[in-house]
């Protein structure tokens, strides 16, 4: 394949989808202030808009990655008990199976994940998602996750619209585990405050222009 045009979205625009997913999380999981909440996925806009809701509900990010095998999601999942997880689709069968290892390690109560959303294939790779495949479906029937597509993610925060329950500096941003390569994996806790000294020190110490109105933010 080939490099396409740049496709852009404004900060308006961004705003308003971080509402509706915020909202819709909320309206899945009851938006208790501090949960925990999982992203799988390789670096989309999707992921990066999923951050933001999550923090707008006052919720903790956990980035899950695809190199952390099964062992080291499985216990990530068992140990912060998160209720939903924003998964690409490539990744469900995975999600799934961490699942399932729970389960089998600790007992079906031990399972406390309940939502896994399907993100939207970002624009430009390919063509749009259909419904899920049967065999995910199941799958995830058989342990009690409940599916949900990023449209209807979108859909249920736009029908039921909430406040953001915005963190403090002190409530964590992230809980970002090591891959696990010398035991467990462990959990390093970031609150809001020490993102917000970095991002600070950070623009004290770039030059930027006094004209902001241009500026955009890209990720790769």
């Amino acid at each position: 394949g080939s490099f396409g045009e740049y496709q852009w979205i404004s900060y308006q625009d961004s705003m308003k989808q971080i509402d509706m997913i915020g909202s819709g999380i909320a309206q899945l999981t009851g938006g208790h202030k501090g949960d925990f909440g999982a992203i799988f996925s390789i670096n989309t806009p999707e992921w990066l808009l999923t951050q933001h809701a999550l923090w707008r509900q006052g919720m903790c990010v956990v980035p899950l990655y695809s190199t952390f095998g099964l062992e080291a999601l499985s216990y990530i999942l068992s140990e912060t008990e998160l209720r939903l997880a924003v998964v690409n689709a490539d990744l469900l069968p995975d999600i799934c199976q961490a699942a399932e290892t729970v389960i089998k390690n600790n007992g079906r109560e031990a399972l406390k994940l309940q939502y896994v959303v399907r993100m939207s294939r970002p624009l430009g790779m390919g063509e749009p998602l259909g419904p899920f495949p049967e065999a995910i479906t199941e799958r995830a029937r058989a342990i009690g996750l409940n599916l949900v597509t990023w449209e209807e993610l979108l859909s249920i925060g736009t029908q039921h619209p909430c406040p953001p329950c915005l963190p403090t500096p002190e409530d964590l941003h992230s809980l970002m585990y090591t891959s696990g390569t010398m035991g467990k994996p462990k959990g390093v806790m970031l609150t809001h405050r020490a993102f917000t000294l970095t991002a600070d020190k950070s623009w004290v110490h770039t030059v930027f222009p006094d004209d902001k109105s241009n500026e955009v933010h890209m990720s790769y």
